[in-house]
């Protein structure tokens, strides 16, 4: 909360502290003048380019810093006016940021002083000063490479070329990062390639071929192995077929009665011109 305060105190003060001779011809360029802006604020080390114009030839520039109870002490001197020269005019100088013995725990608020060794003076807006480190980032990366070599030894004909294994690596600050582009294939490895496949369906065609001769020949020898039926079965099934019997005779009228003669059929593998055999007269009943 103090440090707030602080910060407003300083920023009203910095309005205030240079009244004494600031104008137009006469003011800091950069930093710039008193105003209520915030403050820039500069590391320890860091370069800053001053600018400033006066009237007055003679002069040095002082660094104050601005405490907590609103006073300023002088720290060290910055820049001083050619001794044998006139410094007025608009001039500029680099200068290499440092507090010099004060302590910044105390207060981080400082500003330029500009005076003529009597009571002229011009003041510079407020900056604060830190001593956090720079960060610098720094990027390093290596060219990538290819390589083209040839197949053949002649150095005005190249037939076939071929493009190695070419490794890009890009190397930050944190970790490489590397990509490998696989080699182009030669001609060679076609020729294996075509070799193999050849050799792959000359062999799915031969086992092909096997399995279909071992399958017609199984087919043949069941055929071969089948039973044929008796060739005194196959003639007798010509000559009499079963749905053909003899025919039978007219029954014989014995004194009125009728009588027939039973009738039975042949065996069913007896001989062709074999004679039916009857049995002796029945007499049949009376109507």
């Amino acid at each position: 909360m103090w440090r707030t305060l602080f910060t407003q105190v300083a920023l009203a003060l910095s309005v205030t502290h240079g009244v004494f001779a600031n104008d137009a011809q006469n003011m800091f360029i950069y930093p710039p003048t008193p105003s209520y802006l915030p403050n820039e604020v500069w590391r320890k080390g860091s370069t800053q380019h001053i600018q400033f114009e006066t009237t007055i030839s003679k002069y040095y520039i002082m660094l104050y810093q601005q405490n907590d109870t609103g006073h300023a002490n002088p720290v060290l001197q910055v820049f001083k006016s050619p001794d044998n020269g006139d410094g007025s005019g608009q001039q500029q100088f680099d200068w290499v940021v440092t507090n010099g013995t004060s302590d910044l725990s105390i207060s981080p608020f400082y500003y330029l002083w500009l005076s003529d060794f009597n009571e002229f003076l011009i003041s510079s807006h407020f900056f604060n000063i830190t001593e956090e480190p720079l960060i610098e980032s720094t990027t390093s990366s290596t060219s990538s490479t290819a390589t083209l070599s040839s197949s053949t030894s002649s150095p005005t004909a190249i037939t076939s070329s071929t493009l190695s294994t070419t490794s890009i690596a890009t190397t930050t600050s944190s970790a490489p990062v590397s990509t490998t582009i696989p080699p182009t294939p030669t001609t060679n490895d076609k020729d294996k390639v075509k070799t193999i496949g050849l050799g792959v369906g000359l062999g799915v065609g031969i086992t092909l071929a096997l399995l279909g001769g071992i399958w017609t020949t199984m087919i043949i020898v069941r055929r071969r192995k089948s039973p044929s039926a008796p060739e005194s079965v196959q003639s007798n099934q010509s000559s009499h077929p079963l749905h053909e019997l003899p025919q039978r005779e007219p029954a014989e009228l014995y004194a009125g009665k009728h009588q027939y003669q039973s009738y039975t059929p042949p065996a069913m593998y007896e001989k062709p011109g074999s004679e039916p055999q009857f049995a002796g007269p029945h007499e049949l009943p009376h109507s």
